[in-house]
């Protein structure tokens, strides 16, 4: 059970409360979505960086939360998403100070871009393959977590995939977004034939 509903800070009846000034107050759904594992946190972060109000939002998050790990956490507050407040909550507790500030400036931050998260996790192999060279089998981006089939098809594709993905090359752990299918292409290519 997660600490948070599916409701934006309430914003009704404060005429004093903090909330009143939130730059995400009517947006419910774009900042807890019902769909949490898939969703996007960029839009939601970006409204975060203009807002007068994102230092207190987030103090208030971590205050609710307490320790809770972050598959109890739900939705954007103050900049962070679930995971982003988690780490953050860890990494206080361990005693090295992260600012509730100094978390928010990290986040908020534009950071790479998912291709050069592939980039920088790829190299070269025969025959225009490509293999992944960190043995980890999931990795974190942004606060969602992927395989790097999932990572290498969406920089290929420019898409979410449907479904498995695979190498339709036939080399086993190839991540040339090139060889890539997901259920959705095969599908196609099965209807087609």
């Amino acid at each position: 059970m997660k600490l948070y509903t599916h409701r934006a800070p309430e914003t009704l009846g404060h005429p004093d409360d903090w909330r009143t000034l939130a730059a995400c107050a009517g947006m419910a759904e774009l900042f807890i979505p019902r769909d949490e594992r898939n969703a996007d946190s960029s839009e939601p972060k970006r409204i975060c960086r203009g807002c007068p109000v994102k230092t207190t939002c987030l103090t208030e998050a971590m205050k609710e939360e307490k320790g809770a790990d972050q598959h109890r956490r739900a939705g954007v507050r103050g900049g962070l998403n679930p995971a982003e407040r988690a780490a953050l909550h860890r990494r206080r507790a361990a005693g090295r100070g992260t600012t509730v500030e100094e978390a928010m400036a990290t986040a908020l931050s534009s950071g790479p871009t998912l291709r050069e998260f592939y980039d920088k996790r790829t190299a070269p192999a025969a025959d225009g393959h490509k293999k992944w060279t960190v043995s980890s089998t999931t990795h974190t981006f942004k606060g969602r977590i992927y395989t790097p089939m999932k990572i290498a098809f969406i920089v290929g594709h420019g898409r979410e995939p449907t479904g498995i993905v695979r190498a339709a090359c036939g080399m086993t752990g190839c991540v040339a977004p090139e060889h890539l299918t997901d259920d959705e292409m095969r599908r196609a290519r099965k209807a087609a034939a």
